[in-house]
């Protein structure tokens, strides 16, 4: 009997033994398996964070992973008490002004030497130059002139032939300030908000073909303050307000023609886009 009784007791021990190992390996399997699905999940998660968010942590270098385009130099700019002059490369610019108004512009390049036509808005009322800003293919010269109840005036000089365009002019509708512009890398093309003190709409105007594209949007905006373009000139950023006191960053693809919305910008965080915008007179 004491033989019996110890086989018995052997025999379900081992079985005891067989079944606690038949359930623990399925338990780790499905702990490993659940644990590979998730990575991906994560990393894909990450991923987009990078790509789309410039107000990550390490914010400067995410600025510069939008390798947004940035002129090459800056130009030499002097004042006096009637006089502002403007030089970069062989151009310059000399605008002769008075206490409250500019009163006439002259533009010169290696081969000419341009008058440049005064919109009767700039005479008539207080104005001063806010910036002025060469296109990377130093054909076109761009003239922001800030006019007392009225706005921003942008005037453009091609200055293969002295004619100028004003872009607040473009279309039937007079516009009454531009907010903000900046120039295409290729030089050809001029990104730039339009509307008044309580809307702002961008377009892109196209100097080759002379045509001017209104962008998609999906929000009334107030305000623009920066536009920047990549360094391909296949994408438009820009920072605007929308609603009061709210700034918010978004993304033009030109070759789909779509508009997103890209991350809430902190009003911190704005003048570390300066650096893309023309450089201002601050006279």
């Amino acid at each position: 009997m004491k033989k019996i009784n110890c086989t018995l007791m052997i025999i379900t021990l081992l079985s005891v033994s067989l079944i606690g190992c038949g359930n623990s390996s399925p338990r780790v399997s499905q702990e490993q398996s659940s644990t590979q699905t998730q990575l991906p999940e994560k990393t894909a998660e990450n991923q987009k964070k990078v790509t789309v968010s410039p107000t990550m942590k390490n914010n400067d270098n995410e600025y510069e992973r939008l390798n947004y385009f940035m002129p090459s130099n800056k130009a030499e700019i002097t004042s006096s008490k009637n006089q502002i002059t403007w030089k970069k490369d062989n151009i310059s610019l000399i605008a002769r002004t008075s206490s409250t108004t500019i009163n006439s512009i002259q533009v010169t390049n290696s081969k000419a030497h341009y008058d440049i036509h005064i919109p009767k808005d700039i005479q008539v009322n207080h104005a001063k130059l806010t910036s002025i800003a060469l296109s990377p293919s130093g054909r076109f010269l761009a003239i922001n002139i800030f006019v007392a109840n009225v706005g921003n005036q942008l005037i453009v000089v091609n200055l293969e032939n002295g004619t100028s365009t004003i872009m607040n002019k473009l279309t039937q509708v007079t516009y009454e300030t531009i907010h903000a512009y900046n120039w295409a890398p290729l030089g050809n093309k001029l990104a730039f908000s339009y509307g008044d003190t309580s809307s702002s709409t961008i377009a892109i105007y196209d100097f080759k073909h002379q045509e001017v594209k209104t962008l998609p949007h999906n929000s009334n905006l107030i305000n623009t303050l920066y536009i920047m373009w990549n360094t391909e000139g296949t994408h438009v950023d820009f920072i605007s307000e929308a609603p009061s006191d709210k700034f918010k960053l978004y993304r033009y693809a030109a070759g789909a023609n779509t508009l997103k919305e890209i991350s809430a910008i902190a009003l911190d965080e704005l003048p570390k886009y300066s650096k893309y915008a023309p450089q201002p007179l601050n006279l």
